[in-house]
């Protein structure tokens, strides 16, 4: 029998497996620049907020010691 986090750990390990498409990484680079937090954007296109903020460091949105978007009239 599964206890009641194994579905939550195992939704989870599925959603990191899922390849980004090119609309949610747009939708990414365009949340972070005008300033929308990685919290809303991870809710916003149905994905992990670690998640979304390692992809967002892979794609040099973030500075690399803060884990804050970078400025959005850079």
């Amino acid at each position: 029998m599964l206890d009641a986090v194994a579905p939550q750990a195992y939704w989870k390990d599925i959603m990191f497996r899922r390849p980004w498409s090119e609309i949610e990484l747009s939708d990414v680079r365009r949340g972070l620049k005008i300033g929308v937090s990685i919290e809303i954007i991870a809710d916003f296109i149905n994905r992990d907020v670690d998640e979304v903020r390692q992809k967002a460091h892979e794609l040099g949105l973030l500075p690399k010691n803060k884990g804050h978007p970078v400025a959005a009239f850079d």
